[in-house]
């Protein structure tokens, strides 16, 4: 996230909680400790993204973009732009390593100025990028309310020839969303959704979920059928489950956001509950093991609805049943149960050696301490565990006080014994 100043205020943004807040932005030392982080020792980033608010805004955008090109690892630089700014960059945004996701918002946001604006900065971009345009260029949509309006794009997506559209139906921030019935979202949007998905098929442009894919379970057979033929003239992308419609798949995996300040969300719509540091973790993987393990398994462990109980999607971990920013009080509640119930039944002992469990190595711990038996069992207990550095630290102290106790005891006992 380059910064979280944004030169449009949507209705629809679930990052709106701090996306214009304030004027910041990340630093160029920053930028680069996200970036090796980001790398984690890896030879290849086949994909680097650029966020906001709107990242062309950052007042070093021009300098971080050729950063990013001129690094031979990263073989993609993807822009997550509104597209009002690129003319400033056309130069820049031409290599061939750059692509663009514009979202390309409807007239009773942008303005008619604006909407000018964002038309002739597409068809400039368009020319630039050449043979490499309709690969490196995606246009999307947000649907956010049962009457969204998208009749506006259908001459640009047939002007330029696009064969795609990117689509993702918004949630409100999770201390909203979490408040709602997620299916009951669904079906109020579901009638106009499907005149869209049937419109945009109807023209040979292939519709592609983002975010927030509706449970297939939410349509009936007669809703689908008509797609489900439609669909047929496209294999490509029916063998894609994430992006067709009639498939069970209805997940996600942590994004991963890095924002300005260096600290990690695992998506916007978590913002707030998944916030951490990145100097906690060794590198991504290990951010992504963590985020997995609190967040996405909960989901898969836990229905969100009676109906979701029995489903094989959910016990295949194919569907999540909404997005996870419904689920926020949900996963407040296990996580504190799950808390309340480590502590009750570990001993000093073991949380002595879960300390330790953050690198993976376990010195200090002799038999006097701990029985063997024992810590094996435990071993494999949280080895498929996830702790942060920071959950762990405040047991390391605890820890650490203990040690010394002992070891005062040990020698209070030694001396008394040869004294008598």
């Amino acid at each position: 996230m380059l910064t979280d100043m944004c030169n449009l205020r949507c209705p629809y943004c679930f990052a709106s909680e701090f996306v214009g807040k304030k004027a910041s932005e990340i630093t160029m030392e920053d930028f680069k400790k996200a970036l090796e982080f980001i790398a984690d020792g890896k030879e290849k980033i086949d994909k680097f993204g650029l966020i906001g608010g709107e990242p062309l805004l950052h007042s070093r955008f021009a300098e971080i973009l050729e950063l990013l090109l001129a690094d031979d690892r990263i073989q993609t630089v993807s822009i997550y732009t509104n597209g009002l700014l690129m003319h400033r960059y056309m130069d820049l945004l031409k290599n061939q390593k750059v692509h663009l996701l514009i979202n390309y918002n409807p007239p009773e946001i942008l303005g008619e100025e604006n909407e000018k604006k964002l038309y002739q900065n597409l068809k400039q971009l368009y020319e630039v990028k050449k043979e490499d345009a309709l690969h490196a260029i995606r246009l999307g949509i947000n649907i956010y309310k049962p009457d969204f309006s998208y009749e506006y794009i259908i001459p640009v997506l047939q002007e330029f020839g696009f064969d795609n559209i990117r689509f993702s139906i918004t949630v409100p921030n999770s201390s909203i969303a979490s408040l709602q019935d997620a299916h009951a979202y669904y079906q109020s949007i579901k009638e106009s959704f499907l005149k869209f998905y049937k419109r945009i098929l109807s023209m040979g442009v292939l519709p592609m979920f983002d975010c927030n894919k509706i449970p297939v379970c939410l349509f009936s057979v007669e809703e689908l059928e008509p797609i489900f033929y439609a669909f047929l003239k496209y294999p490509e992308i029916v063998m894609n489950e994430r992006h067709f419609l009639l498939s069970e798949w209805s997940r996600c995996s942590p994004v991963i956001d890095i924002q300005t300040n260096l600290k990690a969300v695992r998506c916007f719509g978590l913002s707030k509950e998944s916030e951490v540091s990145i100097s906690d973790f060794k590198g991504l993987e290990e951010l992504e093991t963590y985020y997995d393990k609190r967040f996405d398994q909960k989901a898969f462990e836990i229905p969100y609805q009676v109906r979701c109980e029995k489903c094989s999607a959910r016990e295949w971990k194919q569907c999540m049943g909404s997005c996870l920013s419904y689920r926020v009080k949900e996963n407040e509640i296990a996580c504190q149960k799950q808390k309340e119930d480590v502590w009750q039944r570990e001993s000093l002992y073991e949380r002595y050696l879960k300390c330790y469990l953050k690198d993976r190595t376990f010195r200090g711990i002799t038999d006097e301490i701990l029985n063997i038996e024992i810590f094996h069992a435990f071993v494999e207990k949280l080895q498929k565990e996830t702790y942060s550095r920071t959950e762990i630290e405040p047991i390391y102290e605890k820890v650490v006080t203990y040690k010394k106790a002992m070891k005062q005891a040990k020698e209070d006992n030694k001396k008394h014994r040869m004294e008598s």
